[in-house]
């Protein structure tokens, strides 16, 4: 099945964000109305710190069971591992592979999701474009990203190709969430928001101010272990100061910064 620019069925995000580079044609296999809900993206280098996977395992098993539509190329081995603990819930599925579906073998556990309308693969590459390149990876990527409301990057190693198509996102405006953790500072810097998985059916999809009273209202019914969360930024002309009070296990963390 192909849906080519003028299709009705093509998504207006394509235009909206890659402009001239949007696709001209989308081939697809499995149910379309999958693109109609919301869409929360995810992201992962390849390479990620143990305690970052930990936690995004616990995030996919959220995920597994609420009504969000998650999209991605399920690349990394973090993406393959989230995407077989997804595979196991009932919410809808994108995968969107660096190959042309064309002659594609379906593996045996897409088969079913993909009879019960919950899964859907969608491919902007050509027939003749064999090899996966870091190219078709990147331009895969975009188009992910601009199919997405939401944008969830568990991690982007320092000065890899995944922390530069952030900043690509944080231009697109678009809700960008990621894993709490030291290793993320670089992007809660740049406007990343935290993911937990103490709420995450209505996190990946609310803007700054419902996030913080979601986290809030989500914190204070945690007991008698004291979770909140505290955002404050001071502006200046030349710096703005973040502090995120975050709960992690049942530990009380601060992590607070400087962003030019």
């Amino acid at each position: 099945m192909e849906i080519s620019y003028r299709d009705p069925l093509y998504p207006n995000g394509l235009r909206n964000y890659l402009g001239s580079a949007a696709p001209s044609v989308i081939s697809a296999i499995g149910n379309l109305e999958i693109l109609e809900p919301r869409k929360l993206a995810f992201f992962c280098s390849g390479k990620c710190p143990g305690n970052v996977i930990l936690k995004v395992q616990d995030i996919a098993h959220q995920l597994k069971e609420a009504a969000i539509t998650v999209i991605s190329g399920f690349h990394s081995p973090v993406e393959r591992e989230c995407l077989r603990i997804l595979l196991r819930g009932t919410q809808p599925i994108i995968l969107c592979p660096v190959r042309s579906l064309a002659g594609m073998r379906l593996r045996s556990e897409y088969r079913k999701p993909i009879e019960k309308g919950r899964m859907l693969l969608l491919s902007i590459i050509e027939d003749h474009e064999r090899r996966n390149t870091m190219e078709t990876s990147m331009k895969r990527n975009r188009f992910v990203g601009a199919l997405a409301d939401a944008i969830f990057v568990a991690y982007a190693a320092p000065k890899s190709k995944t922390e530069g198509f952030c900043y690509d996102l944080v231009q697109w405006k678009k809700p960008l969430y990621t894993v709490v953790s030291d290793a993320n500072t670089g992007l809660i810097k740049i406007g990343a928001m935290p993911m937990t998985a103490y709420n995450i059916k209505d996190l990946g999809l609310k803007d700054e101010k419902g996030w913080r009273e979601c986290l809030s209202h989500e914190f204070a019914k945690q007991g008698s272990v004291r979770r909140s969360l505290v955002l404050s930024k001071h502006h200046s002309r030349h710096q703005r100061e973040v502090t995120l009070q975050y709960p992690a296990d049942q530990a009380f963390q601060i992590l607070s910064f400087r962003v030019a």
